[in-house]
């Protein structure tokens, strides 16, 4: 059995009950030591011991009684690692503690000399014979002397087996060993001054019996802590958990105490709209650009507004770049280049008295800084019209003065066998540098060395890795904007990951194969959008019923029906919470940057997984689609976890846990039935008719809430204001940014990515705040009526459904509007 096969048999949820030791695995089910697969709450079952326990005065013999049903398998990489290290020092030390416990068995000695000590000398206060006396000192000096000798091998453990923890045990074990020992040697100069001491009611007299019993008393404080850390408490685990956490790149999915003011954006940024119709090569000229500018050491953002069409129209892209990292749209721009007169219109509103605006246009325009440049008939007469986009990225690199390397450098990998389009940005950069004009915008300071070691990466993009680490091997769905990107991830990864991808003929079909995936042991998932969710809606029910975990990954758009399938808007919200018939639980998440993106996207299987729900991941057209940087994640800190059991004969698919969590096997994982329903059923799963069962089944699935809420998110809150300015999902970076630029002291951002259901920690800390300002992408304010629904009082809501996110800076106006009073 390999040590992830073992981790199935933790104890919990009717699952057996194994322990590994010295490779050995060991059957503690049926011991009462073992209940729930806990001992005394400082080991777990489903794991190896032998690491813990290699401290303790024990070995095997603890396990006598207990059944050997197997032995552990060791990788073999890391049977090569084990041997490599055993070179090292520090391995090798290891290794001779191990095998000889040197402290532990020199311990003990002075633990039992003192507490013999402690009661000679009680004998001696009662009865004064001089016999007494003489074995207190003897026993007392004998137990100092050793105390010395125990505290060289006890200090190589603290080493070599728990690299000088700072864990509370240690640093009382360490200062109430060094107290003793200094009292011991003040007793011992006290003694041998005057022996005659032990029959005095002198100062000297009592400071000698007093030590002797304080010290008894203080061995036995020291001998519990000593066991606690023999057999490893949970605060090692607790302590081993932190460490991870403190090394993952994503643990907590934000700096969640990072004040406002260190992230003031100071206007270093620099922000270009380029417009033009679809078909012209705007999305080719956003991954140009944004490459370039990053290899160019800024850090980059750009967002996309798209109509509906294949051809014509007016499609927008912003490309923000900055001295710091960037996350949010901004509605007014430094610099425009539209590539046709309806872009030039569709954009004119964003711009201000500053902004310098190249435009390809036949007549003169009323725009305070316009540049007419016949951008088609330049980019026709060096070879073709489509080469407009790149001709427009010379330009705009030439007009900017920036390195013409960079830019040709990103041209090259988006063209590689179309060397014309590298003479037609030269041609373009020429251009640009011979333009002159006063409001040519002033370039933000590079940050060459930090944004090298970051990675660009797109919304869709960061929900797919997500997925991936979270142990994805099957995605069926129907496509349907803007979901399509991450199906379209899945399948691509498909050719390197173990991943069954399955175009569906609609979206009813997909959730149910999803379902049917998970119920054969895969862990599958569908990607859709509002109208295609809508049709979910029964399969999400039969999820319910069934208790077969799921994940949909729901991109929103703009309703009713068709709506605005092309942009964005968090309008879903209320969908997600209550699609289905009948009561079952479910999660939403609604991550808010890349980082928490992939962090959802893990979570997503694992909670699916854990309580056996459907978990809904709420994106948006926006998210999806923007682009930013990130640090580059340590995906060897999502381990997708084991919650499949082995069935025996007479296995409960619907056991009545006190949790409500059933333990769930799969058809062919041992010799149990595993029948599954969309009838209520009892607990084997045959359908059932029974009032009283069907009370039984319904609040079984409703105890699974208390337990399902132990794992939600506390929301990120950013500074230390008493009016909370409260988001969810897609807003974060727009919130985040309009604060910094409103730079109010009273204000403080509260950003929810678990947005159902809520717990009683996440309500506890708004009810903390003076005020409370709803910022939503939508026309009601879904959450804040769900905050209600919870008695949470929202004093202001901040509302926008016009089909695009919210940007920073007209955001900041509206909340500087809302807390005037």
């Amino acid at each position: 059995m390999t040590i992830d096969e073992l981790k199935a048999y933790d104890g919990r949820n009717g699952a057996k009950a194994y322990v590994a030791y010295k490779n050995n695995i060991y059957d503690v089910t049926e011991s009462p030591l073992w209940q729930e697969g806990e001992h005394e709450g400082m080991h777990f079952a489903g794991e190896d011991l032998t690491d813990q326990l290699s401290g303790a005065p024990h070995g095997e013999e603890v396990f006598k009684g207990f059944p050997v049903v197997g032995r552990l398998e060791m990788p073999e990489s890391q049977t090569q690692e084990t041997d490599d290290s055993a070179t090292d020092t520090k391995e090798k030390l290891k290794v001779w503690y191990r095998r000889y416990h040197p402290h532990p068995m020199t311990v003990h000695f002075p633990i039992a000399l003192h507490l013999f000590a402690a009661f000679m000398d009680l004998l001696f206060l009662f009865d004064p014979k001089e016999s007494y006396a003489l074995s207190v000192f003897y026993l007392f000096f004998g137990s100092t002397v050793m105390g010395f000798v125990a505290m060289v091998p006890g200090i190589l453990s603290w080493w070599v087996n728990y690299d000088f923890s700072k864990a509370q045990p240690f640093l009382i074990k360490l200062y109430l060993s060094t107290l003793v020992l200094l009292l011991g040697l003040i007793n011992i100069i006290l003694y041998l001054n005057d022996p005659m001491i032990v029959y005095h009611d002198s100062p000297a007299g009592i400071t000698y019996h007093t030590i002797i019993l304080f010290t008894g008393l203080s061995v036995i404080v020291l001998g519990y802590y000593g066991g606690k850390i023999s057999w490893g408490d949970t605060f090692m685990r607790r302590e081993t958990e932190e460490k991870n956490q403190e090394s993952a790149s994503l643990q907590p999915l934000h700096n969640t105490q990072k004040s406002t003011k260190e992230r003031l954006m100071n206007d270093t940024n620099l922000s270009i709209l380029i417009g033009g119709p679809a078909g012209s090569g705007i999305d080719t000229i956003e991954k140009i650009l944004t490459d370039a500018f990053k290899a160019g050491g800024y850090y980059v953002y750009s967002t996309k507004e798209y109509m509906s069409r294949v051809r014509g129209g007016s499609n927008s892209t912003l490309i923000r770049i900055g001295d710091m990292p960037i996350q949010a749209p901004c509605w007014e721009v430094d610099l425009s280049i539209a590539l046709d007169e309806p872009s030039l219109e569709h954009m004119q509103a964003r711009y201000t008295d500053q902004t310098l605006v190249v435009a390809d246009v036949s007549e003169d325009k009323d725009i305070a800084h316009l540049i007419t440049l016949p951008i088609y008939e330049r980019a026709k007469a060096l070879g073709s019209r489509q080469y407009a986009n790149t001709y427009m990225a010379g330009v705009i690199f030439g007009l900017l003065e920036l390195e013409l390397d960079t830019l040709l450098q990103s041209i090259e990998k988006y063209f590689k066998e179309e060397s014309e389009n590298i003479k037609v940005s030269e041609e373009g950069y020429k251009e640009g540098k011979e333009i002159e004009h006063s409001t040519v915008p002033e370039l933000p300071s590079r940050d060459r060395k930090s944004v090298e070691k970051l990675h660009l990466m797109n919304g869709t993009t960061a929900c797919g890795f997500g997925f991936l680490a979270g142990g994805c091997t099957m995605v069926t769905a129907y496509p349907m904007s803007p979901s399509t990107g991450v199906l379209n991830f899945m399948a691509a990864r498909s050719r390197d990951f173990t991943i069954v991808v399955e175009q569906s003929e609609d979206e009813i079909a997909s959730l149910n194969m999803v379902l049917g995936g998970w119920y054969a042991g895969a862990r599958a998932m569908t990607t859709t959008s509002g109208g295609g969710f809508a049709l979910m809606t029964e399969a999400l029910s039969l999820s319910g019923m069934t208790e077969t975990p799921a994940v949909i990954y729901l991109a929103q758009r703009p309703g009713p029906a068709t709506g605005l399938p092309t942009r964005s808007e968090q309008g879903d919200l209320n969908m997600a919470i209550y699609a289905g018939h009948g009561p079952f639980e479910r999660i939403v998440l609604a991550p808010g940057s890349l980082e928490s993106a992939v962090e959802c996207g893990y979570l997503a299987f694992e909670l699916a997984d854990r309580y056996q729900v459907p978990v809904i991941l709420l994106s948006d057209q926006y998210l999806a689609d923007s682009m930013s940087t990130i640090e580059s994640v340590d995906f060897s800190q999502y381990r997708p976890g084991r919650y499949i059991t082995k069935s025996e004969e007479g296995y409960h698919r619907y056991a009545d846990t006190p949790n409500g969590i059933s333990p769930r096997s799969v058809p062919g994982f041992g010799d149990g039935l595993v029948c599954a329903t969309s009838d209520e059923h009892d607990e084997t799963g045959q359908i059932t008719e029974s009032y009283q069962t069907r009370i039984e089944m319904v609040h079984k699935r409703a105890r699974k809430a208390e337990t399902l809420l132990e794992s939600a998110l506390m929301p990120t809150v950013e500074s230390e204001g008493e009016i909370a300015v409260i988001g969810w999902g897609s807003s974060y970076g727009a919130i985040r940014e309009a604060l910094s630029r409103v730079d109010d002291p009273r204000l403080c951002h509260v950003h929810f990515e678990w947005v159902h259901p809520l717990s009683e920690k996440q309500l506890a800390l708004l009810k903390g705040y003076r005020r409370r300002i709803v910022v939503e992408n939508n026309a009601t304010g879904i959450f804040a009526d769900q905050l209600k629904l919870h008695d949470i009082t929202v004093d202001k809501r901040i509302l926008q459904y016009n089909g695009f996110a919210f940007f920073a800076d007209q955001l900041a106006e509206r909340i500087k509007e809302q807390i005037k009073e």
